[in-house]
């Protein structure tokens, strides 16, 4: 999901900023990244209590599960003509939130996954991914763009979701 949202994150702006989409450029990439992370800091408060009740499976495999949703809606959308910016700032929105439960969530429930003596070093590798989605969604996004447009970088997001929602529904979790 981290590589997911990053594509979207670092290749949207690569695509607002083209003359053929947006002739103002920095604008309408400057209006993007609040869409991008605003979720993650506005939810902070509400995470915790709302996926607190809920399993850790669950809220992983429905946050992936609605962002690979909100992906492929938008790379169908952009498969025909006029796709508005405002859908691109909506998917934006989705995809934060979706990742706004995902990330603390994935965090708490490595005790779930693997053993005890493995909880240090699984949580450590867990983090360390948040760098390599970063850099793979970085190369990738533009790749995307560059190659398939918006629909073709949607279409990418959409596989890295849905794949981590069949990982996490298929993935062993033991009673924390």
């Amino acid at each position: 999901t981290r590589c997911g949202v990053r594509i979207h994150q670092l290749g949207v702006p690569w695509w607002l900023d083209t003359p053929a989409v947006q002739p103002q450029g920095g604008r309408a990439s400057g209006l993007f990244r609040p869409a991008s992370t605003l979720p993650a800091g506005a939810l902070a408060p509400v995470v915790p209590r709302a996926g607190g009740g809920c399993a850790h499976r669950s809220v992983l495999r429905t946050a992936a599960a609605v962002a690979g949703a909100a992906a492929a809606a938008l790379a169908l959308w952009a498969q025909g003509s006029g796709l508005p910016v405002a859908a691109v700032y909506a998917a934006a929105l989705a995809l934060a939130t979706c990742q706004a439960f995902f990330d603390p969530c994935l965090t708490t429930s490595v005790p779930e996954l693997v053993d005890d003596a493995d909880i240090e070093t699984a949580t450590g590798f867990e983090l360390s991914t948040q760098s390599l989605a970063g850099l793979g969604g970085a190369l990738l996004g533009a790749l995307a763009v560059d190659r398939a447009g918006v629909a073709g970088l949607a279409a990418g997001c959409a596989a890295a979701y849905l794949g981590a929602a069949l990982l996490v529904a298929t993935a062993r979790f033991r009673p924390a």
